[in-house]
């Protein structure tokens, strides 16, 4: 269920969205001010001055959106594709976040692309079929972020668009209903940020509002 209170500072904003998962959902971006430096489970992406996006770290949900050569292997001893140095994956690229296993980058051009694991729905492209390279799923979108299992966007008319994991409601649609396409749940956003399995949404008139998992009080 919503939850909303009136707050004006962005620290703030930013501490009601930790969780104690490594995940890049910590990171929050805007339009003035992009993410572009995301890390994610076990894979950490990079945008660089000229638009490039770099990734680097497991490539074993194919989250890195290239082809890598070397090989670890996991507890078990089975292989494990990763890259030790950072990879080439995208140009004209402006903002970047990275979830558990995949990774949603914005293009100058407004639209959104994903790569990577997809057991939830999470790369937004209507399936659950795991992808290994960018595809777009989304156009008019100025702010991007990536959670567990769940991704969010804000659009150029201030609406807020979410999908992927729902388990604890972190969709924000009522239900908990894992949806693979996106879906709007609210409108007039500034700002959104995804945690573990709970969201943060700060609306243009000042107020913050929160949904998902409560377990430990993160709601607020």
């Amino acid at each position: 269920m919503k939850r909303h209170t009136a707050v004006s500072l962005a620290a703030t904003f930013t501490l009601l969205c930790c969780s104690i998962l490594p995940v890049g959902a910590y990171d929050m971006g805007s339009p003035e001010e992009p993410l572009r430096l995301s890390a994610g489970l076990s894979h950490t992406v990079y945008v660089d001055e000229t638009g490039t996006l770099w990734a680097w770290g497991s490539n074993q949900a194919s989250q890195l959106g290239t082809e890598t050569q070397e090989t670890s292997t996991d507890l078990e001893g089975n292989p494990i594709p990763y890259a030790s140095q950072p990879l080439a994956v995208m140009e004209d690229v402006v903002s970047a976040s990275a979830g558990a296993d995949f990774t949603v980058a914005l293009k100058t051009d407004g639209t959104l692309w994903t790569w990577g694991d997809n057991l939830y729905g999470q790369l937004g492209d209507g399936t659950y079929t795991s992808r290994p390279t960018p595809a777009q799923v989304m156009e008019g979108v100025t702010t991007v972020a990536a959670g567990v299992g769940a991704t969010a966007a804000i659009r150029t008319d201030s609406t807020l668009w979410t999908w992927g994991d729902n388990l604890f409601g972190q969709l924000g649609d009522g239900t908990q209903d894992s949806r693979p396409t996106p879906q709007q749940i609210l409108t007039d956003v500034s700002a959104v940020n995804l945690g573990g399995y709970h969201a943060a949404a700060l609306r243009t008139d000042g107020t913050l509002w929160m949904w998902g998992s409560n377990i430990d009080g993160q709601l607020g």
